[in-house]
């Protein structure tokens, strides 16, 4: 008769083989003679998590681990076991006692700096994988996971030398080349970013996340159709990767040939892909009177941004005797702004690192009444929280200028002048819900001051764009050619900041009008404050299409540039509008392309009234997007009315 020894060796040579069935029968004969042979408890329960019995495999590790707590392995196959449950912080100390355990096993270190920076508790794994590599200082895997934890808290620069190191070490390393071309975008060095992609390709062709990287390098670029093209190749090879598809829905928005209709169906393919539904019942109505509603705000912008500039001044704002808030940060990149947000929210909750099932069961926890999403389909959204529907009344706002295209969302907030009454209801999922003025508000920033008239200075007109290049098209560049041509004299400032292949994008489409570039500025990236500061040498702004300015815009007006912009069929197309309405700027609302010209032109031509608006379109912007206290009113009275209907 075999001994124990001899039964576990053939049942480990059957597990490794992939006979599942037949390695399991063998270790429960050796429990069944054995009960406490703590390496078949241990393997038996390894078995039970790769068949997804997650409970199961819990259990029977718990018990290899009462008879023999000292095997670094156990701990180490517990922490799988209890990611797989979605258990994080019992998996960090699984991980911590292997590493006590073998305090010299790089492994074990790698795998608990992957889980924490998994879990958003960077300067923790930056300090794991420094360890690691104290004791290998060529381990080319542990220089790459650093590198990655080092971008994810903004130290672009450190996680660049890391890749470097990486590479020089392994040349073919496919992460490090894809995780360099990330820290290249992020340090604004597009063209080096994409080369680093193609590098990543050649390693693993058709990788759709990498895919998705060089789109998002291109979109940055403007190179719209070479965006598009990598995000539909990326889904033919990944079809399931939601945050892929999402990625394109996004893209279609700053394609030339936008269309509402054609993008909105995409929208509710998007959806239709999900296939959740809520995993627990909702708690009962608490239709008491007098009780405060909980608002739960979901945003990854709570941060340096223009969606935390907004919601620090909302979530102030708030009337803590009727609406308790609560806040749910995908932020990654805490700073200034997140810390003020966190001590302006009732209750602050980070989502980074959850999964959506894990989120959605918090948010139930937390008896939330009306979720806000900020996100849309922009970049860290949760929307996949929002498909769990963890909250009674479900809402989006803002961070994206169209239907997330989810049934489990209710209402999207937005306002008259982005959504006309009548017209742009068949392009969504959720009932509109219009607020009475605007649909956001401005808070300023208190610096820099409004400048003089450029023209009065130089003697010719200055235009200008601060939008992202990705919303610039070929088309509106020729337009903006057309008008500098019209104007003798005339120059283009155009925020650029992606490389040298927008910035030849840009000169391209003024050369083939013969515009030179000594009448072409270009900027590269931009901090917030400098970013105002570039207006001091700008008369008038040009909106971009389709995808057109909504805070950009206000924050032209803020500077004293007035802004000219074409109106389109959607919300997307019309985002500035109702700031220029609102602020007596109607006439800089154009319907065609050729009345968009003239506007401009109209306006360049007339610097007495350009010279009045540099005065007044502050105190314009401060009376009416200004006013916080009356449009967090209105906001709260759409929540109350969301919530009794």
């Amino acid at each position: 008769m075999a001994t124990i020894g001899e039964a576990m060796a053939l049942a480990m040579q059957y597990h490794q083989a992939g006979n599942f069935a037949e390695a399991e029968r063998i270790y429960r004969q050796i429990l069944e003679a054995e009960p406490r042979e703590a390496n078949a408890l241990h393997l038996l329960g390894v078995l039970a998590s790769q068949a997804g019995q997650h409970k199961a495999a819990l259990e029977l590790i718990r018990q290899a681990l009462a008879i023999n707590p000292d095997v670094a392995e156990f701990h180490s196959n517990l922490a799988l076991v209890n990611i797989a449950l979605g258990r994080s912080d019992e998996a960090v100390s699984c991980y911590e006692e292997a590493r006590r355990l073998q305090p010299e096993s790089r492994q074990a270190l790698k795998n608990l700096g992957n889980l924490l920076k998994q879990m958003g508790r960077l300067p923790r794994a930056e300090a794991i994988y420094r360890e690691a590599l104290r004791l290998e200082p060529n381990d080319a895997d542990a220089l790459t996971n650093l590198g990655a934890a080092l971008a994810e808290q903004g130290k672009v620069e450190e996680s660049l030398t890391c890749y470097r190191n990486a590479l020089n070490l392994r040349p073919i390393l496919f992460e490090a080349h894809h995780n360099l071309g990330l820290a290249l975008v992020a340090a604004g060095k597009y063209d080096e970013a994409i080369a680093s992609y193609e590098q990543a390709l050649l390693i693993k062709p058709g990788d759709a996340v990498v895919l998705n990287s060089m789109a998002g390098a291109y979109r940055d670029q403007g190179r719209m159709d070479e965006a598009i093209g990598c995000l539909r190749n990326a889904l033919a090879v990944a079809p399931a990767l939601q945050f892929i598809h999402g990625n394109l829905l996004l893209a279609l928005q700053y394609y030339a040939d936008y269309d509402p209709e054609t993008t909105f169906v995409e929208h509710v393919r998007w959806a239709s892909h999900l296939g959740v539904s809520p995993a627990l019942p909702l708690p009962p109505v608490d239709r008491a009177a007098g009780r405060r509603l909980r608002i739960g705000y979901v945003s990854p912008d709570f941060r340096q941004h223009v969606l935390g500039r907004y919601s620090e001044t909302v979530i102030a704002a708030h009337d803590r005797g009727q609406f308790e808030v609560y806040c749910y940060s995908n932020v990654t990149h805490p700073d200034l702004v997140t810390e003020r947000l966190q001590a302006s929210a009732d209750r602050w909750r980070s989502l980074v690192g959850l999964t959506d099932a894990s989120a959605a069961e918090i948010i139930r926890a937390d008896r939330i009444d009306l979720l806000i999403d900020l996100a849309g389909h922009t970049s860290g959204n949760r929307l996949g929280v929002f498909a769990l529907k963890p909250a009674r009344i479900q809402v989006t706002h803002l961070g994206y200028p169209s239907s997330t295209g989810l049934a489990a969302i209710d209402y999207r907030l937005t306002d008259a002048y982005g959504d006309p009454p009548g017209q742009t209801e068949r392009y969504h999922t959720e009932k509109l819900m219009r607020l009475p003025e605007l649909q956001w508000c401005y808070l300023p920033p208190p610096e820099p001051e409004v400048g003089p008239l450029p023209a009065r200075q130089r003697g010719t007109i200055t235009f200008g764009s601060f939008n992202n290049l990705c919303k610039v098209t070929e088309q509106r560049l020729a337009l903006w050619a057309q008008i500098v041509t019209d104007m003798p004299g005339s120059r283009m400032v155009v925020l650029t900041g992606a490389g040298s292949a927008g910035d030849e994008r840009v000169l391209k489409a003024f050369a083939r009008q013969g515009i030179g570039k000594e009448r072409i500025t270009l900027l590269g990236m931009q901090s917030p404050d400098s970013f105002l500061r570039q207006h001091h040498d700008v008369d008038i702004c040009l909106d971009t299409y389709p995808f057109t300015g909504g805070f950009t815009t206000a924050d032209a007006l803020w500077m004293g540039v007035p802004v000219v912009t074409l109106a389109g069929p959607s919300c997307v197309t019309r985002q500035g509008i109702g700031v220029l309405v609102q602020v007596g700027l109607k006439d800089l609302v154009t319907e065609t392309p050729a009345a968009y010209v003239a506007a401009a032109i109209s306006l360049a031509r007339d610097l007495p009234r350009l010279e009045a608006l540099r005065g007044q379109l502050r105190e314009r912007l401060r009376l009416s997007l200004g006013d916080i206290q009356r449009f967090t009113r209105h906001l709260e009275a759409a929540y109350r009315t969301m919530w009794e209907k």
